[in-house]
């Protein structure tokens, strides 16, 4: 993790991505972080500290049951919130957040700033946002849904950037196999419903 705390390159970054639409905080609060592929952005044993709101990159938030089994909760790449969990609780996270790319994210320190976040009716909103969004996402994908094309059209369809980004993270996303999601891909390919844009990325195609 890389740390920019520089007052004029945050305070660009917090104007640029509208940051007073997510709380009122000053940009004086943040500083930008970024983190490399692979690495944890929080985990249970890596506790958030700060509030992070994403903002280039693509990250696997998942968790992991008594058995080991991965949990996937989502794989996002537009504009997230993490941390949202830990404040609203005020407990530790029991979800890995995996950057899968290149992160970018503005970051809030919680302790230091929960007594004005506690009266900023715009930032509890975004939290309440964050959170319906996080639970409700994965039950949108599969109650509706029977077939492994079906999940991975609304997958797609839901996703801020109408992609996936990952053949192993989105297999888990959807509760199939590598082997099913290739095929299910294929046959999507072939009908004209989404295109292959590089190596494991894929974006549907609007008509």
């Amino acid at each position: 993790m890389r740390i920019i705390r520089d007052p004029e390159t945050v305070y660009n970054c917090y104007i640029q991505e509208n940051v007073t639409d997510f709380c009122s905080q000053p940009p004086s609060a943040f500083h930008l972080r970024f983190y490399e592929e692979g690495e944890f952005l929080c985990s249970p044993m890596q506790p958030a500290d700060c509030l992070l709101l994403l903002l280039d990159g693509t990250i696997y938030l998942y968790g992991l049951n008594q058995s080991g089994r991965y949990l996937p909760i989502s794989a996002r790449s537009d504009v997230m919130l993490l941390g949202d969990f830990e404040y609203a609780t005020g407990t530790e996270t029991q979800f890995y957040a995996e950057a899968r790319s290149r992160i970018r994210c503005l970051a809030l320190p919680i302790k230091p700033n929960r007594a004005a976040l506690d009266k900023d009716i715009k930032f509890l909103h975004s939290i309440i946002r964050s959170l319906t969004d996080k639970f409700s996402f994965q039950s949108e994908i599969e109650i509706p849904s029977s077939t492994i094309e079906e999940r991975l059209m609304r997958y797609m369809q839901m996703s801020g950037n109408h992609r996936i980004e990952g053949i192993e993270a989105t297999a888990l996303l959807l509760r199939c196999s590598k082997r099913q999601l290739l095929r299910a891909l294929k046959k999507q390919c072939e009908a004209g419903k989404i295109e292959r844009i590089g190596h494991g990325v894929y974006g549907l195609i609007h008509s």
